[in-house]
């Protein structure tokens, strides 16, 4: 549920800027006159930054180079079961396999993810976003945005 925290009008009268928020961490809200405009302002009450927690997370990079290696080889396969065997041991032969297919053309990567990144920067955004940050600080900025925009 989203609740509205600005309470006073922002537009002359009117109270048509609103601030809504999911979760109320917020302590004290002012709104700011200017010579142009009304700003509002938003104070947490935290008086010291947040600890971080730091951890590594795994994640598979994933690129069309790979996909066409895997689509390539996996056409070409011949998996076979045990007719006699168990349903329980017929699903870890396929699983043990599948895992190898994984390991064999999606490698395992680490990256070190903070508890202050925001939610949605997922390990493989954090990766594509420091290769990017290297790119970028190299001068490479051609192939930065190629990056970007998911060209590579």
């Amino acid at each position: 549920m989203l609740t509205s925290i600005v309470d006073q009008p922002m537009r002359g009268t009117s109270n048509l800027d609103r601030i809504y928020v999911s979760e109320l961490n917020y302590v004290n809200v002012k709104v700011i006159m200017s010579a142009t405009t009304r700003l509002s302002s938003l104070t947490t009450g935290r008086t010291s930054q947040p600890t971080t927690n730091d951890e590594n997370a795994v994640f598979r990079k994933r690129s069309p180079t790979q996909h066409a290696l895997f689509l390539e080889h996996i056409s070409q396969a011949w998996i076979e079961l045990q007719s006699d065997a168990d349903a329980q041991s017929n699903f870890d032969d396929m699983y043990a396999i599948m895992k190898n297919l994984l390991d064999r053309f999606y490698l395992e990567q680490q990256i070190t993810v903070s508890s202050t990144d925001p939610r949605f920067v997922t390990p493989a955004i954090k990766a594509i976003l420091r290769r990017k940050n290297r790119l970028m600080q190299a001068c490479r900025t051609k192939e930065a945005s190629a990056l970007a925009h998911g060209r590579t």
